[in-house]
């Protein structure tokens, strides 16, 4: 056991690790639980209690057990058990997920709850707390938001409700609910099974009627599988020709109906954007479109795709922030290392400061998000003249940037490129969904021949004084080289300029 608990201490880093993916387990599992997991978090929580006692207090023992042991047993078990609790909350998220994916939804009808294969109620729906006035989908405020509920003739609780209806056949109840505020709502429900290739997925309540009985006309599978992302997506449906809505995009646009006919739709668009719109075609090819949309939030943009779902074709839009058409823009930390790197390698180096000095107008026509796609389409313009592959492109503010000249060679071709009045940072126009947009710039040059010192906090502050002459509307180009300022000889006497003792007292003899 002494050894055992020597080669632990002296491998406490493997510790680390085990205790580091429990935690992964622990979160992941509470991620598909949608809440946490009590036994998961007690294990959990013991194991990291042990390792920081054995951290403490290595030489320990707790009834004849060396702290090490324990706290490796500890985070052992901690290990294994989330391992198994996640397998469990996974397996039942995915079971969750198909029955809902497949929940058979007749047309004119809307689900309450959804049941598992053994019929125990796992959750009720958005719809069911909707309708009962509970602001929150969750057990505590449906049972605070009705007072009692009429089952065939027998008055219940909800959670005798949940107990009733634990039976493996299908049935109808009738059902009349008295909420808090007094008002009653009578029920006609279904349960029904949900089968998918044989197998039974679970079941569902539901019933006649309700303010989205749309959800089969408009193919409820597509629909429940958009809700259940919980993001704000809608979809196109050619055949009604009405955009429909999930339950997060109906509050973003500040809408209460789940459907919205093509006027509406289009009223909600931003006007730039609508050409985009009505020139689209609908072919077999997949493609692209963006376009914002006016919202509570302001003006948003979304990627439109056209797709086939169960051999029908529609069009779906989610909301995009343009992460796979963006850049990775490096911090300024990152710039100081690769500058101080190279400097140590080749005994120079220079950089490019790059100010987007209509950045702000940019942000006002197409976002924030946007604008950061049109500057790195500027940057790949200006790469590709340079014959640049995938250049690593600093952002030191919102609107200045950095790249790196690892050689005198570079920097002259980059010289010789600005110089131009026509260059790519003077009068670029950048492609962006179907428009053109005017990206104006300046640059501060600088080689470390020309700065006070090598650090990369001086080479950055003479570029940026380079970049400021650049920007100035009086200078005559819109880019400029950092040259040292000149010394100023106080040397008096090399200037003839006598201020001894002798000569001061001479004059004031006189």
């Amino acid at each position: 056991m002494e050894r055992i608990s020597e080669f632990i201490s002296q491998n406490d880093t493997l510790l680390i690790a085990v205790l580091t993916l429990a935690f992964v387990l622990f979160f992941a599992a509470a991620e598909k639980k949608r809440k946490l997991p009590l036994l998961s978090l007690i294990i959990t929580v013991l194991a990291l209690a042990g390792f920081v006692i054995f951290c403490f207090f290595r030489e320990r023992a707790v009834y004849g057990i060396p702290l090490p042991l324990l706290a490796a047993g500890l985070i052992a078990i901690a290990f294994l058990a989330n391992i198994v609790i996640y397998a469990v909350n996974n397996a039942q998220f995915y079971k969750r997920l198909n029955l809902v994916r497949f929940a058979v939804n007749s047309v004119g009808s809307k689900i309450y709850a959804y049941l598992d294969e053994k019929a125990r109620i796992i959750e009720f729906t958005e719809e069911f707390a909707e309708l009962v006035g509970a602001e929150k989908n969750k057990k505590t405020e449906l049972e605070e938001a009705i007072s009692k509920i009429m089952v065939d003739s027998q008055e219940m609780a909800l959670n005798v409700f949940a107990h009733y209806v634990r039976t493996q056949e299908e049935r109808d109840y009738r059902v009349i609910l008295t909420l808090a505020n007094g008002k009653s709502v009578q029920l006609e429900l279904r349960k029904r099974k949900v089968i998918y290739s044989g197998k039974l997925l679970g079941y569902v309540l539901m019933t006649n009627g309700g303010p989205v009985a749309m959800e089969a006309e408009h193919n409820g599978v597509l629909y429940n599988y958009l809700e259940l992302l919980g993001e704000p997506v809608f979809f196109y449906d050619f055949r009604s020709r009405r955009y429909v809505l999930t339950r997060e995009m109906m509050n973003l646009l500040g809408v209460s109906e789940n459907l919205l006919g093509e006027n509406n739709f289009l009223s909600a668009v931003v006007p730039e954007d609508l050409p985009l719109i009505s020139g689209r075609s609908i072919g077999e090819r997949p493609q692209k479109l963006y376009y914002r949309l006016k919202t509570t939030k302001g003006n948003v943009w979304f990627e439109e795709s056209n797709v086939q779902f169960e051999g029908q074709r529609y069009l779906i839009a989610h909301k995009t922030d343009f992460s796979a058409l963006k850049a990775n823009f490096l911090e300024e930390k990152a710039l100081h290392e690769t500058i101080r790197l190279i400097y140590e390698r080749n005994n120079w180096v220079g950089i490019a400061l790059v100010k987007i000095t209509n950045h702000r107008k940019i942000k006002q026509q197409v976002g924030t998000d946007a604008g950061d796609v049109l500057i790195t389409r500027l940057f790949l313009q200006l790469g590709k003249q340079l014959g640049w592959n995938n250049p690593k492109i600093y952002r030191l503010e919102d609107s200045v940037f950095a790249f790196i000249l690892d050689r005198p060679e570079l920097r002259n071709r980059v010289l010789a490129l600005l110089s131009n009045p026509d260059n790519v940072l003077a009068k670029a126009e950048v492609d962006f969904n179907e428009a053109k947009y005017k990206i104006e710039g300046a640059a501060g040059i600088i080689g470390s021949e020309n700065a006070e010192d090598s650090r990369p906090e001086t080479i950055i502050r003479d570029a940026y004084e380079a970049l400021q002459l650049a920007e100035d509307p009086k200078y005559p180009q819109n880019f400029a080289i950092y040259s040292p300022k000149p010394k100023i000889n106080f040397d008096l006497e090399e200037q003839g300029i006598d201020l001894s003792d002798d000569f001061l007292s001479s004059i004031l003899k006189e």
